[in-house]
């Protein structure tokens, strides 16, 4: 229990709480067994410890399919998407839920040419129609919006279909305000398999 003094404008210094039982109402109340619970009175409503709200942290969470490739036969194309719109209002959740249908539910699509589909590999092929290879890369953007906390994120849980493969040599985290990669670091990666050539990555 915190004991304190505290004293209303009309009144004297109160060792507070006058009372251990108080009723949350104008009229004291008497409950059988309990004893006397007291209504409140002017001294509770200014009592002031010194205490302060804790700081909070305020983190946000953005997440938007980055780029995709297609590999087969050597020969790979990048396609770029990330087309969620980068107004730093977004980073509001409010305003994200304000505008649920065209931030949440846009989608992407993107033609593949029955030819590439069918093909088959030249070397250790699987068959006709198993060799083409598509690779899919999410980017996800935490930001500190909080005015005087430093925070430290250790980890992010994210879902993904069970019909994707997650693939950890291919993934990467960056720090600081430009974590974009160009179109031929991309390309590099996909044909490397590795992302030795980006730069600043740190690999999971």
């Amino acid at each position: 229990m915190i004991t304190a003094t505290t004293k209303s404008p009309s009144g004297g210094i109160d060792l507070y709480p006058v009372y251990d039982k108080i009723s949350v109402s104008t009229r004291s109340t008497t409950v059988p067994g309990y004893g006397t619970y007291h209504a409140i009175y002017d001294g509770q409503f200014y009592v002031n410890l010194g205490l302060w709200r804790r700081q909070t942290n305020n983190i946000a969470l953005r997440k938007d399919l980055y780029k995709a490739a297609t590999k087969i036969n050597e020969k790979s194309e990048v396609y770029s998407y990330n087309k969620r719109t980068s107004s730093d209002d977004y980073w509001n959740i409010s305003v994200r839920m304000q505008d649920y249908e065209s931030y949440y539910g846009s989608y992407y699509d993107r033609d593949v040419a029955q030819s590439d589909y069918m093909a088959a590999g030249t070397e250790n092929s699987k068959g006709i129609g198993k060799d083409l290879e598509v690779y899919v890369t999410y980017q996800i953007i935490v930001r500190n919006l909080s005015e005087s906390i430093v925070n430290e994120i250790t980890e992010i849980v994210d879902y993904y279909d069970n019909e994707l493969e997650y693939k950890e040599n291919l993934s990467w985290v960056m720090t600081g305000s430009k974590t974009g990669i160009s179109q031929e670091e991309y390309l590099q990666m996909i044909r490397n398999s590795s992302i030795s050539n980006i730069n600043r990555s740190r690999k999971y």
